[in-house]
């Protein structure tokens, strides 16, 4: 079982941008959402993982879900289990932002990480000691931090991840006032 799979271009650049370019528009247009708290994490009362800044988010941008089945044929063979497409999710991070240990809400069993624009230095981290506990609050244990792999992506490559499996956060973001970063997480569940 791989719990943790780093993938080089999963989407070309062109891709990224047709993805980033909707996004930037839905941001412009007010339809994507500022985040005071993130969805998933108030889907996640034990914690609230997100220190925002300001953080945008939106869910299943057409754009996005079109390149679902590319990034399934991809993954799959490695991640063999059997699964279920759930949703797309797009966040801009800003300086500042933070995104503390944790582990994703169920039905987000396998999880891609994917750069679409702007800065590649903002590593995520993945712990390599598998989550156990049934309180998921227990994810920021400090015994998670001890193995891990901090994974650096360029635009169009991603990570992908057993999300409920391993503990995974981003230290703060520091960065200048207008950079930022554009992930795109493609989700699915076990069936």
């Amino acid at each position: 079982m791989f719990l943790n799979t780093e993938y080089k271009n999963l989407l070309t650049k062109k891709e990224c941008k047709e993805i980033a370019d909707e996004f930037k528009e839905l941001i412009k247009t007010n339809m994507a959402n500022v985040e005071p708290t993130s969805p998933i994490a108030k889907s996640m009362a034990h914690i609230d993982y997100v220190d925002t800044n300001g953080s945008i988010g939106y869910l299943n941008s057409k754009k996005s879900l079109k390149y679902v089945k590319k990034i399934e044929d991809r993954i799959l063979k490695d991640y063999d289990d059997s699964v279920k497409f759930s949703n797309t999710y797009i966040r801009k991070y800003g300086r500042g932002t933070v995104l503390v240990p944790h582990v994703d809400k169920p039905g987000l069993d396998l999880t891609v990480s994917l750069t679409v624009d702007g800065i590649t230095n903002w590593p995520l981290c993945v712990s390599n000691i598998i989550f156990e506990d049934l309180d998921l609050s227990a994810a920021t244990s400090p015994k998670y931090r001890k193995n891990y792999k901090k994974y650096y992506t360029n635009v169009g490559d991603g990570v992908a991840c057993y999300g409920r499996n391993v503990v995974h956060w981003r230290e703060q973001l520091d960065c200048q006032e207008d950079e930022y970063l554009i992930q795109i997480f493609y989700h699915w569940s076990f069936v």
